[in-house]
């Protein structure tokens, strides 16, 4: 559909109607009698027929319209035929040209055919010859229109294929600015593109003269630059420049482009093809066509509009991936300082922790000594004897606190027989002595003769020490409050593996916490923090056992571990 804006500017809106197109055949013929009937039987015909009884006028009427055939009788002097021909093919390379002949200038005729016509008519005129002949054209014609457009969306195609290979802007732009100049044989053009929230114009020119020639500037914006506010599907047709969108502008840049002038000469046939995705995304291809191109088909129009959205969706395309790829540099930057920071919060709690527990110990350790002094004061050698071993446990009982922290430098490993319910017993012996445990009833159910398994002894005490240490504190034993820890252990020798569970009857796990437990500190009501937990599944993972805890609020902790036994050959 068109329709007139102003002089020299026509709109014409995509998607194309969907009306056929009406095929347009031009008569050329000095006999009246003639041009009469060619025009009433090609009409009927549902053609649009045009008449002129010289080859003069004829001309003039190419130059206005894009025929589909030209019918012209050879009987005009020679030159005067042959120039038309030519002249309109300049125009309209597609158009399909019948000659028409008397039989006596039959062998003449088919020398004009041979030098640019595509078929012969006789006359007088035969109806059915004529529309049989024109039909026969018009197949070949349409033929070779199928043929090429295949061509032309092959290079889409290609062009699509180069465009998703091709890793930058600047050379995504010059191969769309060149695919749509060979489209429609133009002679130079444009292509410009601004992204979100930059303040410059990426515009790549073009030019088939003389040597190809294409170029990309960096163009600065102006905030107060007007942006079409037009369909982005609209496609201008203007011979004013000047009045097309961004254009004057660009003409005020002639330091950064000094080929602009030259390029929006007055007079001179563009397309602008707009591609306008939100008001601070947009694009736009300026194609400017040759003097003697009349007229662009629809198929040439959907082809330039496609290429240009396409061009415009494959660089906001680019943009997104590289703000994606920043984003995601960025987010694994901080997830990288968050593992960090964690890692030393999680040592800062481990110190805290790990010196609390030593603080406990060392006071206990005063205790016993004072118990000790007034013993041997009032003369009662056994229970000096009794205090004083008592001390030298909690002494020894120092030594695996201080090897948490070495956990935490991931200190190897140095492993040796382990027998388990001896470890588990001398961890009941120097638990008791501290005042958590005070009242707190330890029921021990211990397989006997229990394998040994290879481990590292004092990563194995630390491992009991923190699930009976959680058991006391799930308890409330700190606020006096009584209760009883269940310890278990059992040998499977079909599933060849040693088991030790740790339960208790205490407040629980909460089922929103119970998931995490592994997985990071997490504070408890008494103001203490999980830390152990990670400490306990790490020893574990590093001797291939498994953990599992069964917890149900207010009921109390089942904490059950599972070694791998291998027998010795």
């Amino acid at each position: 559909m068109e329709s007139t804006v102003n002089k020299g500017t026509t709109y014409i809106v995509l998607p194309p109607s969907t009306q056929a197109h009406r095929i347009r055949i031009l008569v050329v013929d000095q006999d009246e009698s003639v041009l009469k009937l060619a025009l009433r039987l090609l009409t009927v015909e549902g053609y649009e027929v045009d008449t002129a009884k010289d080859p003069v006028l004829a001309l003039e009427k190419t130059k206005k319209t894009n025929y589909d055939i030209l019918l012209a009788d050879v009987r005009f002097p020679k030159m005067e035929v042959l120039v038309l021909a030519e002249s309109t093919r300049q125009t309209n390379p597609h158009i399909s040209i019948l000659f028409m002949a008397e039989p006596a200038i039959l062998e003449t005729a088919k020398q004009s055919v041979k030098m640019g016509g595509c078929d012969l008519i006789t006359k007088p005129l035969d109806p059915k010859k004529l529309l049989q002949t024109v039909k026969k054209a018009l197949s070949h014609k349409l033929e070779d229109t199928r043929i090429a457009s295949a061509k032309e969306l092959g290079y889409l195609a290609q062009l699509e294929d180069v465009i998703l290979k091709t890793g930058d802007k600047k050379s995504i732009s010059k191969i769309s600015l060149g695919f749509a100049l060979s489209c429609v044989s133009a002679e130079s053009g444009i292509f410009f593109y601004r992204s979100k929230d930059s303040k410059s114009l990426l515009l790549t020119f073009g030019s088939i003269l003389q040597e190809k020639k294409f170029e990309v500037f960096e163009v600065p914006l102006d905030n107060n630059l007007a942006w079409p506010s037009k369909d982005p599907k609209e496609i201008i047709q203007s011979s004013q420049p000047e009045k097309l969108p961004v254009l004057p502008y660009l003409l005020e840049q002639q330091s950064t482009l000094p080929w602009i002038n030259h390029f929006c000469e007055p007079n001179t046939a563009f397309l602008y093809i707009p591609v306008t995705f939100t008001q601070t995304d947009m694009s736009a291809m300026v194609i400017r066509l040759r003097p003697w191109t009349n007229e662009i088909k629809d198929y040439e129009k959907n082809l330039l509009y496609l290429d240009a959205r396409f061009t415009a969706l494959s660089l906001a395309n680019l943009d997104l991936l590289n703000a994606s790829k920043l984003a995601h540099k960025e987010t694994q930057y901080l997830h990288e300082q968050n593992i960090e920071l964690e890692r030393l919060t999680c040592k800062q709690v481990a110190v805290a922790e790990v010196s609390y527990e030593l603080n406990n110990l060392i006071s206990s350790i005063l205790a016993q000594l004072n118990f000790l002094e007034k013993e041997l004061n009032s003369q009662k050698p056994d229970l000096a004897r009794k205090h004083l071993a008592m001390t030298k446990e909690t002494i020894k009982s120092t030594n695996f606190f201080s090897k948490s922290l070495e956990l935490e430098k991931r200190a190897p490993s140095v492993k040796e027989p382990c027998h388990f319910n001896s470890i588990l017993e001398e961890i009941v012996s120097y638990a008791q002595i501290q005042s958590k445990f005070n009242n707190l009833e330890i029921v021990k159910s211990l397989e006997p003769d229990l394998p040994k398994i290879d481990g590292d002894i004092t990563q194995i005490k630390q491992l009991f020490y923190n699930l009976l240490n959680n058991a006391a504190d799930a308890m409330g034993k700190r606020k006096g409050e009584g209760g009883k820890i269940f310890l278990k252990t059992k040998f499977d020798a079909e599933g060849k593996f040693i088991q030790v569970e740790v339960e208790d009857t205490g407040i629980g796990i909460s089922p929103e916490i119970l998931p995490y437990i592994f997985q990071k500190p997490i504070p408890t009501k008494s103001g203490a923090y999980g830390f152990d937990l990670l400490i306990t599944k790490r020893i574990v993972d590093q001797h291939g056992g498994t953990i599992e805890i069964d917890s149900k609020p207010s009921q109390g902790t089942v904490v059950r571990l599972k070694f791998p036994f291998q027998k010795e050959p």
